[in-house]
This record gives C-alpha cells, sequence and structure tokens, in this order.
C-alpha cells in the first residue's frame, strides 16, 4: 500500500468519526430538547389544571355560602364554615404532601428524563451492519 493510499484512507477515517461525533451530538441534543419540551408540557397542564381546579372550588364555596344564606339567613356562619372547609383541606395536603405533589412528579419527571430511546437501538443496530461491511 502506497503512502498517498494510506493518507487517503486515513482522511476518510478522520472525516467519519467528525460527521459521526458531530451527529451524536445533534441526536443528544434533540433528545434533551424533547424530553425539557416534555416535563414543559407537564408543568404547564399542572399548571392549567390547578387554576381550574381553583375557580371551581371558589365558585362552589361561594355558592354553598349563598345556599347557606337562603336556608338560615346567617352569611358570616356560611363563610365561617367554608373556612374550616378549606383549613381542614390545607391540613390534609400538608400532612400528605409527600403522596400527592413529591412521588408523582418525581416519577414524571425520572420516566420523561430516563426513557429509552427507540432510535438508539436503531442505531446500534446499523453500527453493527456497518462494521461487518
Amino acid at each position: 500500500m502506497n503512502k498517498q493510499n494510506f493518507d487517503t484512507h486515513i482522511r476518510k477515517i478522520t472525516r467519519s468519526i467528525r460527521q459521526y461525533l458531530q451527529l451524536k451530538t445533534e441526536l443528544y441534543s434533540l433528545i434533551i430538547i424533547e424530553r425539557l419540551a416534555r416535563i414543559y408540557s407537564h408543568f404547564i397542564a399542572a399548571l392549567i389544571f390547578t387554576f381550574f381546579i381553583f375557580f371551581f372550588t371558589l365558585f362552589l364555596s361561594l355558592g354553598f355560602v349563598n345556599w347557606f344564606e337562603a336556608t338560615t339567613g346567617r352569611t358570616f356562619l356560611g363563610y365561617l364554615i367554608v373556612a374550616a372547609f378549606y383549613l381542614i383541606m390545607a391540613g390534609m395536603v400538608h400532612i400528605f404532601r409527600r403522596r400527592i405533589f413529591f412521588d408523582p412528579m418525581v416519577k414524571t419527571l425520572s420516566k420523561t428524563i430516563f426513557e429509552k430511546e427507540d432510535d438508539l437501538g436503531a442505531e446500534q443496530k446499523m453500527e453493527e451492519t456497518y462494521e461487518e461491511d
């Protein structure tokens, strides 16, 4: 094998390695972007859901106070009952905060971040096929 032919092969190999590393970097960048977008969409969905639940309970509470006033004629007592209900709910949320918020959030984040990509398995098969040639 002459020196010129050998140099040509070395240049092709180094060019292929650079292209491979560039493609690999782009692949992992896209995977990270996709996973961050999923995390962001879960966060936005939870925020919107919380927003609607807040307004549902607000109007339900106001409706209860109006009904209680129409039934008994005591507005202040209706507001005290609603305040006690919210205090009890706040205590329950505080007691079960780990089970309600932390555990599902960690589970969703870890599932999103550490999920396996189907494309990576296909890429490894392509590499093995390339090596056989």
